[in-house]
């Protein structure tokens, strides 16, 4: 699946566009308006990025390792965004 197959309107968000892919995990950082949302195409699972807000910061999280990464990022699940 590409990043065109985010499905942003089952959850009435705007447009989508990927900012950045990681293929070998499935991955996407998606941008929707002003919010950031991590999309696995395979799983379909999709989380809103909560914090931190700015894509700066996002992206520095996400370089960080795995363990880290995950008590940084604040996310709401696909199902808490309607």
């Amino acid at each position: 699946m590409a990043a065109e197959c985010f499905p942003n309107e089952d959850y009435g968000l705007p447009s989508a566009k990927a900012i950045l892919v990681d293929r070998e995990q499935s991955n996407f950082l998606m941008e929707c308006g002003e919010d950031y949302f991590l999309w696995n195409d395979v799983s379909n699972d999709i989380a809103r990025i909560d914090e931190p807000k700015g894509l700066p910061d996002i992206l520095q999280v996400l370089s960080t390792p795995e363990k880290l990464k995950c008590s940084t990022l604040k996310m709401s699940k696909a199902a808490e965004l309607s």
